[in-house]
């Protein structure tokens, strides 16, 4: 296991002192050291550690927010996270977003070189290209949506493409009337009848004469 490159990250100086010393006299090499989730994040990306270990609770940025960030920035970097008695929801958590193995404080060192022989192993995979994102561009949330991706809301309905209701076709009742279907068609004067023929007593089928009684007492309308 010697010869791995380790970074360690605490915001207190006594851990660091003590993982470090207990690290090195394994053999290992100690490439870098933090005080907080954002100085490791700059420094993953410079060294590109093969194994770092990872405190919980440190102000700035805290060790659970601080896994994804670094492993964008170095992806091929083993996190092991350090934390105290009482935090197994939070170690949990580390590990749902990519860390690999834990420590608990007071550390012993049996359980430290166990950790780190069992997060080694796992690093002998092929590594993974490493990534180009810049850490001054993590946690920026103007970074995060590009707003030529979004969705332009004049473009998001094509008026030439929405159903134009009036050249909708409106179903026919086959069991109706033509001439009812149609509103418009119900109160059609060449539909009804004519109520000006029904009126006129000149219609009614009467000889021509008849009916007006002007005619009725004209001699000339009697036969002599």
């Amino acid at each position: 296991m010697s010869g791995l490159r380790i970074m360690v990250v605490d915001d207190a100086i006594f851990m660091r002192t003590v993982l470090k010393k207990m690290l090195s006299e394994e053999g290992f090499e100690i490439v870098g050291e933090a005080g907080n989730g954002l100085e490791a994040i700059q420094m993953a990306y410079k060294l590109q550690p093969d194994i770092i270990t990872l405190d919980i609770t440190m102000p700035e940025m805290n060790g659970i927010r601080a896994v994804p960030e670094i492993l964008k920035v170095s992806p091929n970097s083993k996190i092991i996270i350090c934390s105290a008695l009482g935090q197994q929801a939070m170690v949990v958590e580390a590990i749902k977003r990519g860390a690999k193995d834990f420590i608990v404080k007071p550390f012993e060192k049996s359980r430290v070189l166990q950790a780190i022989d069992n997060v080694s192993r796992s690093s002998r995979s092929p590594r993974k290209p490493r990534t180009q994102v810049d850490p001054r561009n993590t946690m920026n949330p103007r970074t995060s949506v590009d707003p030529r991706n979004t969705v332009n809301p004049r473009t998001s309905a094509d008026p030439r493409n929405t159903m134009n209701q009036r050249n909708s076709v409106e179903p026919r009742n086959p069991g109706m009337p033509r001439n009812l279907e149609n509103p418009r068609n119900s109160g059609d004067s060449r539909n009804s009848e004519d109520s000006r023929s029904s009126e006129n007593p000149r219609s009614s089928g009467s000889p021509r004469g008849f009916g007006n009684p002007r005619n009725s007492r004209d001699p000339r309308n009697f036969r002599r």
